[in-house]
């Protein structure tokens, strides 16, 4: 009866398929089916409560109701299979996949897993760079009953294995090896740790900043004219290896960029002009910037340009975490103010008003 009821129901989505007019349409309608057969098999799951694949596939001998379970639960993972195979273009490759679709992927990768294990077992690698690609391939390998594993997560890990595995055939280094990481989207935190420190090493034997920022351009250079070998990504919610790489080598960049910069400020300094000539204010930098930014508004002074207040304020004024205010931070901080900045100085000109009471 229940296969009977299977092919019905099987026939009756190609008819509104059939019926649809548009790839949306049938996006739509595949992907609310899809969803609505995955409910009811984790309700059924919940129902079963097996603790292992094996256990929830194996006959039952004893219970007539856990068997009826298992059978309607089998029916309905074959019609979501059904989904899978013939109308997979339609799904959320986000959602997740079935127990017989994960089981697949296992049983198509684990060979070539084993493969790749014994290799870097065997070889002269760095531990911590090997133990990031197995952990990563051993999500699906060894995977759990209730764990949750999307579509996007298992194309990933074939996508990912395959061309591995052509990069241990021909024993690549360790050099050729992580780059080949960053070309298959190994997009997790820890390889970013891991290539970044890399490059980090290289700068810390540099023999100035301006060979630190050389060799910085080197690898954005390089980076950006690398081309992705995988689109799909092992963490989905995250950016791409390259993406993440680019935008730390920029970030690198500026920093060294701004801190010679305001290294040439003070050297340029006239030797004769004292730092305790300025005046020393209980206001932080975003305070200060805060502060005349009022000032202005309220007309109480009238700079011919908001440069010129900065300008002022790094010539006259220090707190109490630095002689040197950088007017450009001035600046930046004038247009960016954080609500506990606002607080603060709210609290001070009450205490201003305060005094005017006396």
């Amino acid at each position: 009866m229940l296969k009977k009821e299977l092919e019905t129901i099987k026939k009756r989505i190609k008819e509104v398929v059939a019926s649809l007019s548009s790839k949306e349409e049938i996006q739509t309608f595949i992907q609310k089916k899809h969803s609505n057969i995955q409910r009811l098999l984790d309700k059924l799951l919940t129902e079963i409560n097996p603790n292992t694949f094996d256990e929830l596939y194996e006959h039952c001998n004893n219970c007539c109701e856990i068997k009826g379970l298992k059978l309607t639960y089998q029916y309905l993972e074959k019609l979501i299979y059904y989904l899978e195979t013939d109308h997979y273009p339609y799904l959320d490759k986000k959602e997740k996949a079935s127990n017989k679709i994960i089981l697949d992927t296992r049983k198509k990768i684990e060979q070539q897993y084993k493969q790749i294990c014994s290799y870097y077992n065997q070889s002269q690698h760095d531990t911590k760079v090997v133990k990031l690609i197995i952990d990563s391939l051993s999500k699906i390998i060894e995977t759990q009953l209730y764990h949750t594993v999307t579509y996007d997560e298992l194309n990933y890990a074939i996508e990912f294995i395959t061309k591995l595995l052509h990069l241990v055939k021909n024993k690549e280094n360790l050099t050729f090896l992580i780059t080949h990481l960053l070309l298959l989207n190994f997009n997790s935190f820890d390889f970013f740790d891991y290539y970044t420190d890399t490059i980090i090493k290289e700068l810390e034997i540099q023999s100035s900043e301006i060979e630190q920022i050389k060799l910085l351009y080197k690898y954005l250079k390089s980076t950006n004219q690398k081309q992705l070998q995988i689109q799909s990504k092992l963490v989905q919610n995250l950016p791409s290896t390259k993406e993440q790489i680019v935008a730390w080598i920029e970030e690198e960049i500026h920093y060294l960029n701004q801190k010679r910069i305001l290294e040439s400020y003070q050297l340029a300094k006239p030797e004769n002009q004292e730092v305790n000539d300025k005046i020393l204010t209980g206001l932080s930098v975003p305070q200060l910037s805060y502060f005349f930014g009022l000032l202005i508004q309220s007309g109480i002074i009238q700079p011919p340009t908001q440069r010129a207040v900065f300008k002022f304020i790094s010539n006259h004024f220090k707190t109490k975490m630095t002689n040197s205010i950088s007017a450009d931070s001035l600046n930046s901080k004038f247009y960016n103010v954080e609500t506990t900045t606002k607080n603060a100085v709210r609290e001070k000109i009450i205490e201003l008003l305060n005094f005017t009471k006396l």
